[in-house]
């Protein structure tokens, strides 16, 4: 598996991880969209580690829509005379976690990983 492959699957853990913690300590009934998006979270996952090229492309098109609303939230603080630097900081990691991922799922060495595993090339 490449190095970037790695990293992207371990943030992809780490944050189904989050998303259990968050549901453990919710008070009350933990609502359905919340099962929902983990059994997503989990799913995509699975598909990357698979070498799925379906679900490469979801993610993708997916980390695609996340750099356009970072890009018009960054357009809309742009306009924001007073911009602190947490607000800053705030739209540069919205942008940095969709960037990273479009940009490590079209290398070369990604594709032809995950183009071997889903075909059992080995």
């Amino acid at each position: 598996m490449p190095n970037k492959l790695l990293v992207l699957v371990i943030l992809m853990a780490l944050q189904i991880l989050l998303h259990i913690v968050a549901m453990s300590t919710m008070k009350g009934n933990v609502p359905v969209s919340d099962y929902l998006g983990l059994a997503i979270n989990i799913g995509l996952l699975v598909g990357i580690l698979k070498g799925s090229e379906s679900v490469r492309m979801i993610v993708m098109f997916f980390a695609g829509v996340g750099v356009i609303i970072g890009a018009i939230a960054l357009l809309g603080l742009l306009s924001f005379a007073q911009a602190s630097a947490v607000m800053w900081l705030t739209v540069v990691l919205s942008l940095a976690g969709p960037i990273f991922i479009l940009w490590c799922l079209t290398r070369d060495d990604v594709i032809h990983w995950m183009s071997r595993r889903a075909f059992c090339v080995d």
